[in-house]
């Protein structure tokens, strides 16, 4: 939970950046985690406000498929 936080923690202060990593860091360390669609979401959301739609839709697809 303390990695999930961490990321959270980044993306209210906008700090993209250090959020992606942490985001990816939890989905890595937990990939079927409590808060691993979560992780998918706001990679997706972050990937989305920086204009990076390719990546944003592989977060929400995955969301999709392995969180129905």
């Amino acid at each position: 939970q303390s990695v999930y936080q961490e990321s959270y923690s980044s993306i209210k202060k906008g700090d993209y950046p250090k959020a992606i990593i942490s985001l990816k860091k939890y989905i890595k360390l937990y990939p079927k985690g409590h808060y691993a669609a979560n992780a998918h979401f706001w990679l997706g959301e972050i990937y989305y406000i920086q204009s990076n739609s390719k990546n944003a839709v592989l977060e929400f697809k995955t969301i999709i498929e392995k969180f129905p």
